[in-house]
């Protein structure tokens, strides 16, 4: 008993370190995680014009469907062939396709300076700069430093939110070719501190060794193509059919709903390791959880927001989003969005990419094909492309674990949590 108590005591202040611990990263995650989505609307805030804001999201979320084709899914590739292949002599592929992107770039640039000012080249730099941010902050959520890979991931959100300040001190005023040139230097930066020392000779690799990458980095793209296709093109669809202005109000609903994208993407940070070693029943527990408190705290989300707006988003309160149906689903989204994000991690490791490939393309033509055969018969405006969007983004999860069965792992309780996501989506069509 003399030593039991003293064994017993060792073991709880260990543990309560431990769960202190957990406590801190996960508060450090949530703070950091914030910036990314609160900067676009503090920048909301000091425009405070909604075509303009539409303007510039329509750009940032151009610049992320963007970082899918320009990162080449060497992050992904990075994975898996040097983390759980640990084939490291792989390295120098990565580091010179980044370095080549970011040279282009660069020098287009120098060749026609006025390209700064468009809309479009802001985003291809913008996807630029997200490319390498994934890539980097995947290289160290690998080695388990996720505090750093946190911050990288949020890189280009903090430039935003110090563009934010200069610009509410008046002592910059807005313009797009400003915040371009800030996004080019920041490319050329990440590029001088993470891969220009990784970077050598093209042959220094066999063909059969770019071969293997490429191919996995292209089936990557692809995924992530039309999974952004589905996920993030709303304002897309929006902007082509209702305007800027649309694209400003659902973007201010989308930002505040995007709270729970936080929440699980701080924990994906946590588990990342663990979901490439990690057996997959435990992983289907770890999803299941994740998925149920996303709904709960979007169902507090939907509650709490319309009495916070008033005080802290004045222009989400004066447009009249709160409660609107816009909000609904919007925050309906981003709950849909949390499990095709879980799951689709696991693809990735069992290297099942051609046939989630052919589930994709067939819910994106149904989403494309849905939009404008609905425009051709009856108005549609921003909320009915919201709908629509979330029951096609709803159905990804179920190919996902049909996939995962039928190869791999039958992820049971993750389904049972997606189903109860799902019933809600189909009583809030109803209603």
């Amino acid at each position: 008993m003399r030593e039991f108590i003293p064994k017993m005591l060792v073991f709880f202040r260990q543990k309560k370190r431990g769960l202190t611990n957990l406590f801190g990263l996960f508060l450090a995650y949530g703070v950091l995680k914030s910036i990314v989505y609160l900067a676009p609307l503090l920048l909301n805030n000091v425009l405070k014009d909604v075509q303009r804001f539409g303007e510039f999201e329509y750009s940032l979320n151009l610049g992320q469907t963007f970082a899918t084709i320009f990162a080449l899914g060497l992050p992904n590739a990075y994975a898996y062939f040097v983390f759980k292949e640990k084939n490291n002599h792989l390295n120098v592929i990565f580091h010179n396709i980044y370095l080549a992107i970011a040279l282009i770039v660069l020098l287009l640039g120098l060749i026609y300076p006025p390209l700064f000012s468009d809309l479009y080249f802001n985003a291809v730099l913008i996807g630029i700069a997200l490319s390498n941010q994934l890539y980097i902050t995947t290289y160290y959520k690998l080695k388990g430093k996720n505090i750093v890979a946190v911050v990288i991931d949020c890189g280009i959100y903090i430039l935003l939110l110090l563009f934010v300040y200069f610009l509410f001190k008046r002592i910059i005023e807005f313009k797009i070719s400003i915040w371009s040139y800030i996004i080019l230097g920041y490319i050329i930066l990440m590029n001088l501190r993470f891969h220009i020392g990784g970077a050598g000779k093209f042959s220094a690799v066999t063909k059969a060794d770019w071969g293997r990458v490429l191919k996995y980095g292209i089936l990557i793209v692809l995924t992530l193509f039309f999974t952004s296709i589905l996920t993030t093109s709303t304002r897309v669809f929006i902007e082509y059919f209702d305007g800027f202005h649309s694209v400003g109000l659902y973007s201010l609903c989308i930002r505040i709903a995007s709270a729970i994208i936080i929440f699980h993407r701080v924990v994906v940070i946590l588990l990342y390791r663990k979901i490439y070693m990690d057996a997959h029943a435990l992983l289907d527990r770890y999803f299941q959880i994740i998925i149920l408190i996303a709904c709960l705290g979007g169902a507090i989300l939907y509650f709490l927001v319309p009495i916070l707006a008033p005080r802290f988003i004045p222009s989400f309160a004066a447009a009249g989003l709160g409660g609107s149906s816009l909000f609904i689903w919007s925050v309906l989204q981003a709950l849909t969005w949390t499990t095709v994000a879980v799951l689709e991690l696991i693809i990735y490791r069992e290297n099942l990419l051609a046939g989630y490939i052919r589930i994709l393309m067939l819910l994106s033509l149904l989403l494309a094909g849905s939009i404008f055969i609905y425009s051709k018969f009856l108005p549609i405006s921003a909320i009915q492309i919201l709908k629509i969007n979330v029951l096609a983004v709803m159905a990804i999860p179920y190919g996902q674990i049909w996939l995962l069965r039928k190869k791999t792992f039958f992820y049971k309780k993750t389904l049972t949590a997606h189903l109860i996501l799902s019933v809600c989506c189909v009583i809030a069509l109803i209603l």
